[in-house]
C-alpha cells in the first residue's frame, strides 16, 4: 500500500480528508488549544512543516459528513509514513496516550468507507492544505471567547470559567479569516466549491 491508494480510494468514494475546528473545549487534553480561526492556521503551518504534533482528521463524503466540528481545512498527506493511524470511529487519540486507531493499511482504508461510525478519526503528521471545509452553507458555527457581563465580582467569574460559546460565522466572514484559500462543501451529493454572495458599493 503507498498514498496512491489512498488518494485513489478517496477519489473513488468522492471522499476528503478533513480537521475541524472543534465547537468548544468537550474532549481538550492539557493545555487549553487556541480558538478558530487561530486554532486552523496553527495546523496548517505544522502539517505543512510536518512532524510536529499529530492532528486528528475525519474522512468525509457525500454520504458521511460526521466532523469534530462545523469548519475546518482540507487536508492531502503527501506520503503514506504522514498518516500515523486510522480508525472507523473516535479513537480518542491524545499526543500523550496514542489512539485505538491502526496504522494504515488496505482494510483500514477499506474499512474507513464500509464501517465507519460518527467522526472516524485519522491521525495526520504532514499534510497539503487544499482549502477550507463547511458542513453546511448555512449555519456554521465556531467557538469563541465572549465578554463577560460587567459589575462581576472575582468569585463569580470563577464560577464561569473560561467563557467560550458556540457562535455563529458567515462564509464572508470565513473567507475573510482565509484569504487564500477555497471553501468547499457537499452539495446535492458532491463536492463543489462554494460560491459567496456578491457584495454591492
Amino acid at each position: 500500500m503507498d498514498i496512491d491508494n489512498v488518494k485513489e480510494e478517496l477519489a473513488r468514494h468522492g471522499g476528503i480528508i478533513v480537521h475541524c475546528s472543534r465547537p468548544g473545549r468537550n474532549g481538550e487534553f492539557g493545555e487549553p488549544k487556541p480558538l478558530y480561526p487561530d486554532d486552523l492556521k496553527q495546523t496548517i503551518r505544522d502539517l505543512a512543516i510536518g512532524g510536529v504534533r499529530p492532528v486528528s482528521c475525519s474522512v468525509v463524503w457525500p454520504k458521511h459528513q460526521d466532523t469534530f466540528g462545523d469548519v475546518g481545512i482540507v487536508v492531502c498527506p503527501r506520503t503514506l509514513s504522514d498518516i500515523v493511524e486510522m480508525h472507523t470511529g473516535d479513537a480518542g487519540y491524545s499526543e500523550e496516550l496514542g489512539g485505538l486507531g491502526n496504522p494504515p493499511s488496505l482494510k483500514g482504508l477499506a474499512d474507513t468507507f464500509a464501517h465507519s461510525e460518527g467522526h472516524n478519526e485519522w491521525v495526520l503528521t504532514a499534510a497539503d492544505t487544499l482549502g477550507l471545509f463547511v458542513i453546511s452553507e448555512h449555519s456554521i458555527e465556531v467557538a469563541r471567547k465572549i465578554d463577560l457581563p460587567d459589575g462581576l465580582t472575582e468569585d463569580e467569574r470563577a464560577l464561569y470559567g473560561e467563557p467560550i460559546m458556540a457562535c455563529s460565522i458567515s462564509l464572508e466572514e470565513i473567507a475573510a479569516d482565509f484569504p487564500s484559500l477555497p471553501i468547499f462543501g457537499f452539495v446535492a451529493g458532491e463536492l463543489v466549491k462554494l460560491v459567496l454572495a456578491r457584495t454591492t458599493t
